[in-house]
């Protein structure tokens, strides 16, 4: 179940519990359901069992927590910011955060304090009504264990604590360190990440405007991280965190709209200032080797249409399989244009460095797809191979043309022609022969 961290409430009997082991080591995590906390990584033969991960927000909320059970049990405020001080969260949850990354609650330094106060503790709980059971100090605890022991133990305590946090360093959430980041941003040399700026450029658009929360209490969510901003009574911002594990995490940015707005600010102008201008690279010189090159790429991305699929007036194209014939006219156009630029076989070299069957094989179809098996579309694949091969006797203006006019020629629709007799019947008198070709328009 998600967990709003900012809101544990344990009691001091649960910390006291789980700081009272032979050994006592390990950290403070939090219980499944929030309520409560007990030891991990608290293995002293298997160290290699003590790999539990606790990230900075939830270090930071067990620590609160066991400084709020101690004001519960009547610690007076002086004495409660010193367990601050020593637990390293002076201030609030935001300058914590500021302050680094939060180290897990240990075990160890959960007894030392309650060692300190007990006494204080225990008068106020002897005479509170209900009468709760006394803490126990550690010399109550280790009663009749030598000095030499607790030596020992302390010694290994300390090394596996100190391996476990080497191991398991704590880690600030994204979206927590995003925000961060913003607002420690000085300016000086500090890079900013994508996601930082994509947050700045968020925050600067949304509370820049002077209406963006509308009154006490009313919020603005975040699209490019997960993170809610709302108006506090004093006109500062609290920014609501939902962690990766679905836990939830508030804190007092310690600024008011328009501060928050102008740290985002700060930083966009920084990101702009600090990204170096685009420096065109020098233009290579121009060669008809280039040319050639680039009309036979055009040539090999062209689109592409059914063979068997032709257009007529009472059947367009609908499916995909051949070199459509606008790209194969454009393709032959720009090689016809970089051979005639070329100087000498050096420059026309690419050309037999190329796959130009390719090419040809396209034209073939695209030929007999317009008129089948006509010999003159034999004729019009050999001049283009002919220009292909640097023959300069050959027009490549008029054979470019020449193609063109066949391949955008109307095709015959048998169908539309028996219709149109049906429509206007013309009477034969039968004195000529049929010329077929003429009839199909192929004359």
């Amino acid at each position: 179940m998600a967990i709003n961290l900012s809101t544990l409430n344990i009691s001091l009997d649960k910390f006291n519990a789980e700081s009272s082991g032979t050994y006592n080591i390990g950290q403070m995590k939090l219980s499944s359901d929030g309520k409560s906390v007990y030891r991990t990584n608290n293995h002293k033969t298997f160290t290699i069992l003590n790999r539990t991960s606790i990230g900075s927000e939830e270090a930071l909320a067990v620590k609160f927590a066991f400084c709020k059970a101690l004001s519960n049990e009547g610690l007076s405020k002086a004495a409660v910011d010193e367990v601050k001080a020593k637990l390293g969260i002076p201030g609030d949850a935001m300058g914590a955060l500021k302050a680094g990354k939060v180290k897990p609650l240990t075990a160890a330094e959960v007894r030392e304090v309650i060692d300190k106060y007990a006494g204080e503790i225990n008068k106020k709980r002897a005479s509170a009504a209900n009468g709760a059971k006394a803490l126990k100090t550690s010399a109550e605890i280790y009663r009749g264990v030598d000095k030499k022991e607790m030596e020992d133990r302390a010694a290994a305590r300390a090394e596996i604590n100190a391996k476990s946090f080497a191991k398991h360093e704590p880690k600030t959430d994204k979206a927590v360190g995003g925000l961060l980041d913003i607002l420690q941003f000085n300016g000086e040399g500090a890079s900013v990440t994508a996601a930082t700026k994509k947050l700045a450029r968020e925050i600067m658009t949304k509370l820049g405007n002077p209406a963006a929360f509308g009154g006490e209490g009313k919020s603005v969510e975040m699209k490019s991280a997960p993170v809610t901003f709302a108006l506090q009574k004093n006109g500062n911002i609290t920014a609501k965190f939902t962690l990766a594990g679905g836990n939830t995490f508030s804190v007092d940015t310690g600024l008011d709209r328009d501060g928050l707005a102008d740290k985002a600010v700060k930083v966009l102008n920084a990101a702009i200032a600090a990204t170096p201008p685009k420096v065109e690279k020098p233009r290579a010189e121009k060669t008809a080797d280039d040319d050639i090159m680039k009309a036979i790429n055009e040539l090999e991305s062209g689109e592409i249409e059914e063979l068997d699929d032709v257009e007529t007036e009472s059947a367009p194209k609908k499916e995909k399989g051949v070199m459509d014939k606008d790209a194969l006219l454009r393709g032959l156009d720009l090689v016809f244009k970089a051979i005639k630029n070329a100087s000498g076989q050096k420059d026309l070299a690419a050309l037999r460095k190329a796959n130009m069957e390719a090419v040809v094989t396209a034209l073939q179809q695209a030929l007999d797809r317009a008129r089948h098996l006509d010999n003159r579309n034999t004729e019009l694949i050999n001049n283009v191979r002919e220009v292909f091969s640097g023959n300069a006797n050959v027009d490549s203006d008029a054979l470019l043309k020449e193609i063109s006019d066949v391949l955008n020629k109307k095709r015959f629709d048998p169908q539309a022609k028996i219709e149109e007799n049906k429509k206007n019947p013309v009477e034969d008198d039968f004195s000529e022969n049929l010329n077929i070709n003429a009839w199909l328009g192929e004359d």
